[in-house]
């Protein structure tokens, strides 16, 4: 199985330009699975905190948006990973919904962390999940967390006690490039605390805060294969 990490760059709130991106390298990838950034669709800086203007930005996992993903990866026969806000039930969470190559949802996680959002945020509506789903793709068993999950001790130890081959890592992190040379040997740490093989994935984007994505495989916390901070591309694996 060929797995793409996607290193793309998304515009902040501009939903149908990222969805054009998901098109494109689902088009372009000759591979099984593409799996894009943390709040790929929306941007991670997508929400204002204002809960009335934010139940309108958010999406449901039935709504057109993400119906038309699903084609994507029905037409493609692919199965695809994106981060989205997701409302639901009069809350609103930091999501990733995977897709398989049938249009049919596999897992819709829920971010268990609150780093994700300002310290203002109405807790009530803002909300997180509370569990690390166990799903089976090609006979390997997967589990998922999003960005600062693996920055909680209790969340490291819940994740080491699932039985599971590889953990989706998406995340959002803006660190310069530079920074970063050094930053990702702490990303390793927990990598090699959290599973055997973990997949690291960031995106790219200039506004409003400029990040450089970057992708990478961790073999027992060693970084097996990487695409670089500031390259706009796919980097695949091949498991």
């Amino acid at each position: 199985m060929k797995i793409g990490l996607a290193s793309c760059e998304y515009i902040t709130g501009n939903i149908i330009h990222n969805i054009s991106v998901i098109n494109d390298c689902s088009k372009k990838h000759k591979i099984d699975m593409l799996l894009f950034g943390e709040s790929f669709l929306h941007g991670f800086d997508g929400l204002t905190w204002d809960s009335e203007n934010d139940f309108k930005i958010a999406l449901e996992k039935d709504s057109s948006e993400i119906n038309f993903i699903k084609k994507i990866a029905t037409q493609n026969h692919i199965i695809l990973g994106v981060g989205y806000f997701e409302k639901f039930d009069g809350k609103i969470y930091d999501s990733y919904i995977l897709i398989d190559q049938f249009g049919k949802e596999i897992i819709n996680y829920r971010r268990v962390s609150e780093g994700w959002k300002i310290n203002k945020a109405d807790k009530k509506i803002y909300a997180e999940g509370n569990e690390f789903p166990i799903f089976k793709i090609n006979d390997q068993n997967f589990s998922i967390g999003l960005c600062g999950d693996f920055w909680h001790d209790d969340n490291i130890k819940k994740m080491k006690s699932i039985t599971k081959d590889f953990v989706i890592w998406p995340l959002y992190i803006n660190y310069s490039k530079e920074t970063w040379e050094n930053e990702k040997y702490e990303y390793s740490k927990k990598a090699n605390l959290i599973g055997e093989n973990v997949l690291l994935i960031n995106s790219i984007n200039k506004l409003p805060y400029e990040c450089f994505g970057g992708a990478i495989y961790f073999k027992n916390g060693i970084i097996t294969k990487e695409l670089k901070m500031g390259v706009n591309d796919v980097l695949i694996i091949e498991i």
